[in-house]
């Protein structure tokens, strides 16, 4: 310390001002990277779906099986990579009826624009729900209400909001055959 403050010695103060600056910037882009890391690491639900419906039917692997990804799934994580089992069809077209959905085994749907509950009640009779995948929905700021907040600086971090965006859902006569087993 006794050498750094020697070699510091002639420094002014808006080379100073300028030094806590930039250690400023510094800290403040490692908080902002840590906060889009986390709203980052929420946003590919598509892809944690199909994971858990692999997982979770991991047994069934040899079984020939039918997967519809939506088109919402599919923006969001659901990749020809995680296409793990070779006996299994997945299929990813668009505008389908619920006709032609009523023949696939599982469907893999989501929504950003309503509540997920209200969209498979809606458009999926012939399916139920196995599990919703919850995913990034947006960021939010506070603002201080009071001068007194203005000595909180953990404040003034952005809280970021999750909600259900990707459900799996299974194909009625089979969800309730798996309980006649039991």
């Amino acid at each position: 310390m006794k050498i750094n403050g020697y070699l510091n010695r002639h420094k002014s103060i808006v080379d100073r001002l300028l030094s806590w600056g930039f250690y400023g910037l510094i800290a403040s882009n490692l908080a902002a990277n840590a906060v889009f890391t986390l709203a980052s690491v929420s946003n590919y639900p598509g892809g944690d779906a199909l994971s858990w419906l692999q997982h979770s039917q991991r047994y069934d692997r040899t079984r020939p099986r039918s997967v519809h990804i939506g088109v919402y799934a599919a923006q969001t994580g659901v990749s020809r990579f995680y296409e793990g089992y070779e006996a299994w069809e997945y299929n990813k077209t668009e505008g389908l009826t619920l006709v032609e959905l009523n023949r696939f085994d599982f469907l893999i749907v989501g929504t950003d624009s309503e509540p997920l509950k209200a969209l498979l009640e809606r458009d999926y009779p012939g399916h139920r729900a196995m599990i919703s995948i919850r995913g990034f929905a947006s960021m939010k700021y506070r603002m201080p209400k009071s001068p007194s907040d203005l000595l909180k600086p953990l404040l003034f971090l952005p809280t970021i909001e999750i909600e259900e965006r990707v459900a799996v859902l299974k194909k009625r006569d089979e969800f309730f055959a798996c309980f006649a087993i039991l």
